[in-house]
């Protein structure tokens, strides 16, 4: 299996042992090779995955409705903290980080550590939270070294958002090329949707945007247009296109961030579906589906992903993609990361950002993200799945949104094409939002002159995952009760959106 895996270029193996012990308190003395027993060898990232499903409260062995699902009769919490502590003080600068599997064991190293110190500072004694310090301090040098300045410490980050004066905000990433779809995106929200939320634009360097478009952004309402290189300056400085869009959140000073694609359009007011979301609600974090499509290429995602989770939770074993590589027919590719809704007051949404954050850095992107998967997309649930941070995906696929195909259509079978790619609402069957282009035919048109429209007809919706598939790129074969022409009110919110561009969106 790894093998087939690209991770820079090479193959790693990781293999940890560790000795139980009976209480925590005598690891504030040194732990030396004499320690170790080396019969009784740990697997250390069950006894991580144990760990953090008894902090998220599952008590029960067997319990099929558990997210995590890892608990045995054996298990001991007093005992795994041992294991956890002295592992995570083994743990030194120069570990590859571009193998997912170390990457993913340190950093739930981190996680613990900090839940740890964080949930009873007070039950510990002085001399052991000074160690534990420490060592959150040496980890989060290895994995998250552009943290700082930016923040002093992950601790203080999560402060930060706790108390953020403005708890809910837009966060939109683009440059030049997206200047006219940040301003259409952002007219649709304050005219469709009576949004008057703070938004903020992230771009990364001037040579990402031009200043003077920049400045034109920046005077719409309460809209701030913000240079990501200047935060997390060690690591946006070398970012590109797709993998500064977990940064964007990261640096972002609302608690609750909604974030979209440039050239995302809702059918709904977002606020309201993210609100009423009891995904989002229970677990501080909302994800949408991709299309269930298989692309071959991309089968070493999914090796990827067993390779670096070991023991993956029970939800996701539900998943099809974690399924792919022995089922044939289920999908490659996981997520679409076009709209993300994320509570970084919750301190596991907080590190699987910046988690997701790591894996989107120029060395672990080029050697092993990127290399395997289709850019950024797999990170955000890749990075919240090794943290066993509860997530779960809305319940239908990424949908299509386009045209009617009458010469490729069959009977029963209606196909329409069309690269826009369209979700719906967690709470409902209601179309929710699409990206793509917008209604522009040309996403990318450099000048108001060149706008060209798309007049979609209708959707093909996969609400189950079993309707159909994909013959022809981004054109959808489903059964007919998925496909919908669209309604007269939903041709007048396209005529308006269109409308907006006409006559509202403009030169900077």
């Amino acid at each position: 299996m790894v093998a087939a895996l690209i991770i820079g270029g090479a193959t790693f193996c990781l293999v940890f042992t560790i000795v139980p012990s009976n209480s925590m308190q005598h690891l504030l003395a040194p732990v030396s090779n004499s320690d170790l027993d080396l019969d009784n060898a740990v697997d250390i990232d069950l006894v991580q995955a144990q760990l953090l499903d008894f902090l998220n409260g599952e008590e029960s062995v067997n319990d099929t409705s558990a997210f995590g699902g890892s608990l045995s009769s054996s298990f001991d919490s007093d005992i795994a903290w041992d294991h956890v502590i002295a592992h995570a003080e083994t743990i030194h600068r120069g570990i590859d980080t571009r193998d997912f599997r170390i990457l993913g064991n340190a950093a739930r190293s981190l996680f613990l550590l900090q839940r740890l110190i964080s949930d009873e500072p007070e039950s510990n004694s002085p001399a052991f939270n000074k160690r534990l310090n420490q060592t959150i301090s040496s980890l989060t040098e290895i994995l998250f070294p552009w943290v700082s300045p930016t923040f002093p410490t992950i601790a203080d980050m999560h402060a930060t958002f706790e108390s953020a004066k403005d708890p809910i905000g837009f966060v939109i990433t683009g440059g030049t090329r997206h200047f006219f779809v940040i301003q259409h995106v952002i007219l649709t929200l304050r005219q469709e949707f009576n949004i008057t939320l703070p938004i903020q634009v992230f771009y990364n360097g001037k040579e990402d945007m031009a200043p003077e478009k920049a400045r034109f952004l920046s005077t719409m309402e309460n809209v701030e247009v913000e240079d990501l290189m200047q935060y997390f300056t060690k690591e946006t400085s070398l970012g590109v296109n797709w993998s500064v869009k977990p940064f964007a959140i990261l640096a972002s000073r609302f608690r609750k961030v909604f974030f979209l694609d440039a050239d995302v359009l809702f059918f709904k007011n977002p606020v309201e579906v993210v609100t009423n979301s009891s995904i989002f609600q229970k677990n501080g974090v909302l994800f949408f589906r991709d299309r269930k499509l298989r692309e071959h290429r991309f089968i070493s995602g999914v090796k990827l992903f067993a390779h670096m989770n070991p023991h993956p939770t029970q939800y996701a074993r539900t998943l099809g993609y974690v399924n792919a590589e022995s089922d044939p027919s289920l999908e490659t590719h996981g997520m679409d990361s076009g709209f993300i809704a994320a509570d970084k007051g919750n301190m596991g949404v907080l590190f699987s950002l910046l988690l997701a954050s790591k894996m989107n850095s120029r060395e672990e992107r080029s050697a092993t993200l990127y290399a395997n998967t289709y850019g950024d997309k797999e990170s955000f649930w890749f990075s919240t799945e090794l943290l066993r941070v509860p997530y779960e995906f809305n319940h239908a696929f990424g949908s299509a949104l386009g045209r009617l195909d009458e010469g490729m259509s069959k009977p029963g079978y209606p196909i329409v094409c069309g690269v826009w790619l369209l979700q719906t609402d967690p709470s409902s069957r209601d179309f929710f939002y699409w990206n793509g282009g917008g209604v522009l035919k040309n996403r990318d048109a450099a000048n108001v002159a060149d706008f060209e429209f798309m007049n979609f007809t209708h959707a093909a919706v996969d609400y189950n995952g079993v309707r159909g598939g994909w013959p022809a790129g981004h054109c959808a074969n489903f059964t007919q009760d998925g496909v919908f022409a669209l309604s007269d009110a939903e041709q007048l919110l396209m005529e308006r959106y269109r409308d907006i561009f006409r006559h509202q969106v403009k030169e900077a």
